[in-house]
């Protein structure tokens, strides 16, 4: 009998976890109450799409509340007493936000319970507070979205319930927190079981096994709506922002920028390894993974159209997009004169691999027994700490870090081998202060810094 219940369990945990669609909006597309209202009305509509209403919905902190939040923190690290006066404005920003949504019960819930938050995170910051603790101060924006999009949808008529994700993301801490899929699948189903219908989660936020709060990243909500549809086994995810997917080029700075409706997986990747601001990496790893589809979609202009990451060989033929990234970093290093130059490089690369630290970009210079990382000013201090750790078994020294630089890269399938694309390339570059141009292995990429 006992046997015969636990298979029917495990058969209900399956089947509720069946075609659930993932939807991610960030902080963007949920900054005032006419985006919160925005946000519903999609849902409603994909949930009348997609046969609905048991959407996993991983949502950000609203509009700037994580960035008020580290610097809530900072004032109060520093004993300043302007410290008192974020809080202030950071509770008015929140008690906005719920004033211009819920009404009767759901406002007076949603109102107390966000005092009760600040008072303890006044409590906290009065005294001495560990980095755990301060990923849990930090990780209030994304609890206070959820808690409220949540109570949006169920005075809309659609019963939703929010969740925090540490009740099932176990992860280990490190420069790149790293996820127990194994884990948080088995602890993610147990609670999918408890509930059928639509789940709003929070995004950037997990526990490590001891329940501490650990932090994603910044863009951390999107790894954690792919890693999601790993976890549950989902049909699909969508990533709800303010731009309507990938274009050839910076709308914002090519007028003739025009949004591609398909990209392969390679190049989503190579685009994203090379510091995109729209995709990432660590988004992209749990899609590759598993049987999930990926789209990115404008939550402005649902209409606007949309860029679907296909499972393909990417088509040769040359450059797609022109990508640039600005506030590059580079670190330098001089390999040791009695060891093998490539050698050294090489367990460099693997040790910066190991913990998950692979540069944008390098450039060797065997002659001057020179290597070169480019990084983003986000990950720089930490690659630049590990490999000041690893100095003396690494067999470098002479370890700098400088400032100041930009990359630009044309992406696409077969662009190292287009002669007519790399002659214009290095023609626009003659008149530039270039560092140096970096040719991908696989001739998806063509970089300069």
């Amino acid at each position: 009998m006992e046997q015969q219940q636990q298979g029917e369990i495990a058969v209900a945990t399956e089947a509720g976890l069946k075609r659930r669609h993932v939807h991610k909006f960030g902080g963007s597309s949920l900054a005032d109450p006419v985006c919160y209202r925005r946000v519903a009305s999609i849902l409603e509509q994909q949930a009348e799409q997609q046969g609905g209403g048991r959407e996993l919905v991983v949502v950000s902190a609203a509009g700037k509340t994580t960035n008020r939040l580290i610097q809530l923190v900072e004032l109060a690290e520093a004993g300043d007493e302007a410290a008192g006066e974020a809080i202030s404005a950071l509770q008015a920003y929140q008690q906005s936000l719920i004033d211009g949504l819920l009404e009767g019960e759901l406002h007076l819930g949603l109102s107390q319970q966000l005092a009760d938050d600040m008072q303890l995170i006044a409590k906290t910051l009065e005294g001495q507070f560990d980095r755990f603790e301060r990923n849990g101060l930090l990780a209030f924006g994304e609890v206070w979205s959820a808690r409220l999009l949540a109570a949006l949808l169920t005075s809309r008529g659609d019963k939703a319930i929010w969740l925090d994700a540490r009740s099932f993301l176990r992860a280990e801490d490190g420069a790149l927190v790293k996820v127990d899929t194994a884990l948080s699948s088995e602890l993610l189903k147990a609670r999918l079981a408890e509930h059928t219908g639509r789940i709003v989660v929070t995004g950037f936020i997990a526990a490590d096994m001891e329940g501490r709060s650990l932090l994603l990243g910044r863009n951390g909500s999107d790894y954690s709506a792919s890693l999601l549809a790993l976890l549950a086994d989902g049909e699909s995810t969508t990533i709800w922002s303010d731009v309507a997917g990938v274009y050839s080029a910076d709308p914002r700075r090519v007028k003739e920028a025009r949004l591609l409706e398909r990209l392969s997986l390679a190049e989503a990747n190579e685009l994203a390894r090379l510091g995109s601001s729209v995709l990432h990496s660590r988004t992209l790893q749990p899609v590759a993974d598993s049987r999930q589809r990926l789209t990115l979609r404008c939550s402005y202009n649902p209409d606007e159209g949309c860029t679907h990451i296909l499972r393909r060989a990417p088509r040769s033929g040359g450059a797609r997009i022109v990508s640039s990234v600005d506030q590059i970093a580079l670190i330098e290093l001089k390999v040791l004169p009695q060891t093998h130059y490539e050698q050294t490089v090489a367990a460099i690369e693997a040790h910066l691999a190991r913990h998950r630290l692979n540069p944008l970009t390098l450039q060797r210079q065997p002659d001057r027994r020179i290597l070169r990382l480019a990084y983003t000013l986000e990950v720089a201090q930490g690659a630049f700490e590990l490999l000041r750790d690893f100095q003396l078994q690494g067999s470098f020294t002479a370890l700098i870090q400088r400032e100041g630089y930009s990359l630009v890269a044309l992406v696409g399938a077969g662009v190292t081998d287009n002669a007519e694309q790399c002659h214009r390339f290095y023609q626009l570059l003659a008149d530039q202060p270039l560092e140096f141009v970096q040719v991908a292995k696989d001739g998806l990429s063509l970089v300069a810094v």
